[in-house]
């Protein structure tokens, strides 16, 4: 049984359909689609010619046609909805495939299954000097503080250190503790970690710098050992349909990791690095990050642009390492801090933008973005406006009176890192600690847009909630401003409410904005003489539900002309040669269900590999809306030894005339389907699907 995507692409190679025109040749003409161009002067097109990597020709058919000759490939879109390729301006892909190549956590929702994941991997794996992984979930351990006693009991003879899904805060053992060399230090606004209540002594999480007290003793992973890892994230990303990326802290072996790629050709995406300075998690030190970047150009490629600079305005609201304006809620009398004095921030930012460095600045209270806005004027009353981009980053605080006097600074950008914040995990996080009144004024993006400051959106990955990329996603959030997973959660500042249309720019001409230079001429709209970067999508995203738009599908990924990523192509390299019913009884119900969209929609959730290897990262058994009985009743699957691959969620069954509620789970590399049996009142299993490469015909 093969489940393959209901639309495919027709490619057909014509050798003499048409005569050669003087308009020139082209490498490849797309015919027949519904481009959304993102070009206000020509919104929309139905063919694009493409040559040497560049749109030469957008327009009608019959334009387009002009440009075929003899060796031109005909590539006709059926009528599909074609987009510029999305940039998500905020990831770490880089700094993950560091995690990947050593240790990444398949269930952070469990204590007792990560433990053994850790105790396997370190047994596996005696010669490294360290266990280093990614990434356990806030919410998991009571205060989110995890022991170093756990750690120490399965590995006592070397570090540990496992970070949480924020990036904030860190998961260490004895080993770590030692290398950190925390006795005598003070805690203070950077250095931040938890203590046993009886001994005073660190307990085993560590905080925002003191995770750099850690970094900068260990040892960098190999870039070979890199290389790989990064290669597969990539993929991920274009089967996302994103084409470009910038890194928001980038290290020199991570770069370097990069590099290898894009010399044996093999990187897909085009990467905008920007390198670690006094980052929380960076492994350089102030004088090591400036010669780094002052050197920039040794580590650029065709396909890798590391001109760019992150800094740390703050950490965040939850470890009450941000400035706020006003008092903390939970913490009356407290305002806290920015990381560094303000002088030093005016200082480098004045320093790399002589070098010629555009800034990315990580500003999550609204107190440490007002002084980054002082720092930003100040560095341009100092160094004068000479075209180097600043890159505001989270706006997550940002007030729209903040966005208004940003809006006055030259050559600025902001992003907004999503509405996943809007979780019950990460809500619960934040929440406290400014009130609810504050958390309802979160990301004004739609103020952005009126006021027309350029934005970008970056899904912060995998810091954040989703488990694979997907900016349809973060778009449908940012319109409907609730999680497209659950929305039975209370709405996220609903005012500031987004068109489709305004979404669509924030991972499009927004996000090349964002970029700064000269890539908004380059990259972000379908456009003559612009780098053929485009998505063909399943669906038309304006002709859909809004609420719908989550599930949308990118069926192929061009980059520089080049298609990178087939979703056809993609499922064919995969059989499902066995999906068993294990319960007869539902025999029926499933096919009424429609297995193939059962199963099809688990495969497309994954965009990669045996779905038995595709793990989510931040699954709970069901979700808020979910009864209570169905969550406890999925939620035993766990002790059992089964792992969520999604959330669970409510479909209707016609021959049984009942509403099931479902959970997909995976064991033994097994993805098994559950439902909940709403007369006996427990979970059942309902079938079983198993993998293997597509044998050759």
């Amino acid at each position: 049984m093969k489940t393959m995507s209901p639309f495919a692409l027709t490619l057909l190679v014509f050798t003499a359909l048409f005569p050669a025109f003087a308009h020139g040749q082209s490498d490849t003409i797309y015919l027949n689609g519904k481009i959304y161009t993102v070009n206000e002067a020509q919104p929309w097109a139905e063919a694009v010619a493409i040559k040497d990597g560049k749109f030469v020709a957008v327009g009608s058919n019959a334009d387009v046609k002009k440009h075929n000759t003899d060796t031109t490939k005909v590539i006709d879109l059926g009528g599909k909805f074609v987009m510029p390729g999305m940039i998500d301006v905020h990831t770490h892909v880089l700094a993950t495939s560091v995690d990947k190549a050593n240790l990444f956590i398949e269930d952070p929702n469990s204590k007792e299954a990560m433990l053994e994941q850790i105790k396997t991997f370190a047994e596996a794996n005696p010669e490294l000097p360290y266990i280093r992984g990614l990434q356990w979930n806030l919410g998991v351990f009571e205060n989110n503080s995890p022991r170093k006693e756990w750690l120490d009991a399965i590995v006592p003879d070397r570090p540990v250190y496992i970070y949480s899904q924020t990036g904030h805060e860190a998961w260490v053992n004895s080993k770590a503790l030692e290398l950190a060399k925390l006795e005598g230090r003070k805690q203070d606004n950077l250095y931040i970690w938890d203590v046993d209540e009886k001994t005073g002594e660190p307990s085993g999480t560590i905080k925002e710098y003191t995770m750099s007290l850690l970094e900068q003793a260990l040892e960098p992973t190999v870039p070979g050992k890199l290389a790989p890892e990064l290669a597969k994230l990539v993929e991920t990303f274009s089967a996302a349909g994103f084409t470009s990326f910038k890194e928001a802290g980038a290290e020199v072996w991570t770069v370097t990791a990069a590099n290898i790629l894009d010399r044996k050709g093999e990187l897909n995406a085009r990467v905008f690095p920007a390198w670690f300075h006094l980052g929380h998690i960076g492994a350089m030190t102030r004088e090591e990050s400036k010669a780094v970047a002052a050197d920039w150009k040794k580590y650029k490629t065709p396909m890798v642009y590391p001109r760019y600079i992150k800094m740390y305005a703050d950490g965040s609201p939850s470890s009450h390492s941000s400035l706020l304006f006003e008092d903390y809620a939970d913490r009356q009398g407290f305002k806290g801090s920015i990381s560094f004095p303000y002088d030093l921030y005016v200082e480098d930012f004045c320093y790399f933008n002589k070098l010629g460095l555009g800034m990315l600045v990580h500003a999550f209270g609204d107190g440490s973005g007002g002084k980054m806005i002082e720092a930003f004027e100040e560095m341009r009353r100092l160094n004068g406006d000479n075209g180097i981009p600043l890159h505001y980053s989270h706006s997550v605080m940002t007030s729209k009176k903040q966005l208004e006097r940003l809006s006055k600074i030259s050559d600025i950008s902001v992003d907004f890192l999503t509405l996943q914040y809007q979780h019950p995990a990460v809500t619960a996080n934040f929440q406290p600690a400014i009130g609810e009144e504050r958390y309802q004024q979160w990301l004004n993006a739609k103020h952005a847009a009126e006021i027309g400051i350029p934005y970008g959106f970056g899904g912060d990955w995998p810091s954040a909630i989703l488990p694979v990329p997907n900016g349809f996603y973060e778009m449908q959030a940012f319109v409907t401003r609730k999680n497209p997973y659950d929305p039975g959660l209370p709405s996220l500042n609903v005012e500031q409410a987004l068109t489709l249309e305004q979404a669509v720019y924030g991972y499009t001409l927004g996000g090349a904005h964002n970029l700064g230079f000269d890539w908004p001429e380059k990259l972000g709209s379908i456009k003559e003489g612009k780098l053929a970067d485009l998505i063909v999508l399943d669906r038309d995203i304006f002709e859909i539900p809004i609420d719908e738009l989550h599930l949308t599908q990118v069926e192929h990924t061009v980059v520089n002309g080049r298609i990178v990523f087939d979703r056809d192509e993609k499922e064919a390299q995969l059989e499902i040669v066995d999906v068993e019913i294990t319960n007869k009884e539902l025999d029926n119900a499933v096919d009424a269900a429609d297995l193939n969209l059962l199963v099809e929609d688990e495969l497309d959730r994954v965009s990669r590999g045996c779905l038995g290897e595709s793990v989510s990262h931040d699954i709970h058994p069901g979700a808020p809306t979910t009864p209570e009985a169905i969550t406890l009743a999925f939620g035993t699957l766990s002790e059992k030894g089964y792992r969520y691959a999604r959330p669970a969620r409510e479909i209707y069954w016609e021959n049984t005339d009942s509403n099931y509620w479902i959970q997909w789970t995976i064991k033994d590399d097994v993805d098994i389907l559950f439902a909940y049996d709403p007369d006996g009142q427990k979970v059942v299993e309902v079938l079983r699907v198993r993998e293997k490469p597509a044998t050759n015909n």
